[in-house]
């Protein structure tokens, strides 16, 4: 059972309405979208249900997850085709340092647009969100001089004269730690709106500048309002919004 974004996106406006408004009519035209919702929710396992090797667990699903869905669909979508330079692009200190310029690419595009069982990726996917395109590098010595070196650019992830590639996950404002699978960096846009960006292993926030597409600014303020959305409908059960069979 799968659901596209701007149906849930229908979906979360809707009752956002009703919980406002307790008007029952607004369930009564839309069961069907809700139901659909929830079945696609109950479809794909939760984290909870992966980490305790359990069946299936209510308690962990809800109107929150469509919610968080959403939340990461904006954050992801901002980013996406967006120009990443990180400063000192390298886990370690060197006699000299790396500025790599990226272009961020979404990995399996069409799960960060549908939700449910056929878009839940599992551990054998190796499910992370940002694939990366190697644009520039310049390396800084130790005697401040900084040479253009992209064209026999340098690797410090690799040791060895490669192209740099790079692996990022997204997380939003809700995330502490965990979940973060095998990549090089999360990508992280907290409450206030601002980027982070941490090495994985070493928990390192790097110095970076981040230029988002044009086309994909408006996603940031659909991320802003999608938080205030979370603190006010996240904790809802399905429940609350399935009506009972006529008789």
């Amino acid at each position: 059972m799968n659901i596209n974004v701007k149906d849930l996106e229908k979906l979360v406006d809707l009752i956002k309405v009703y919980v406002v408004s307790s008007d029952k009519s607004i369930l009564e035209k839309n069961q069907d979208l809700i139901l659909a919702a929830r079945d696609a929710d109950y479809s794909a396992k939760t984290q909870k249900e992966f980490d305790n090797q359990s069946k299936f667990d209510e308690s962990s699903h809800g109107i929150g997850r469509m919610i968080m869905f959403l939340l990461n669909h904006y954050g992801e979508h901002y980013l996406d085709g967006g120009e990443l330079t990180i400063f000192v692009d390298d886990p370690k200190v060197f006699s000299s340092a790396h500025d790599n310029i990226y272009r961020l690419a979404l990995k399996d595009a069409d799960t960060h647009d549908n939700f449910g069982d056929e878009y839940n990726p599992t551990a054998e996917d190796k499910p992370y969100d940002f694939d990366s395109r190697f644009i520039k590098q310049t390396t800084r010595y130790s005697d401040d001089n900084t040479v253009d070196t992209t064209a026999t650019a340098w690797d410090s992830f690799q040791k060895a004269y490669t192209t740099p590639t790079r692996t990022f996950d997204f997380k939003s404002a809700f995330w502490k730690s965990g979940h973060e699978h095998f990549v090089n960096y999360i990508l992280q846009i907290d409450s206030n709106l601002n980027l982070h960006v941490i090495n994985r292993i070493t928990k390192e926030e790097k110095q970076f500048n981040f230029i988002a597409l044009e086309s994909h600014k408006g996603y940031l303020d659909k991320y802003k309002s999608m938080l205030n959305t979370m603190y006010e409908l996240g904790d809802y059960a399905w429940s609350n919004f399935i009506l009972p069979p006529k008789k």
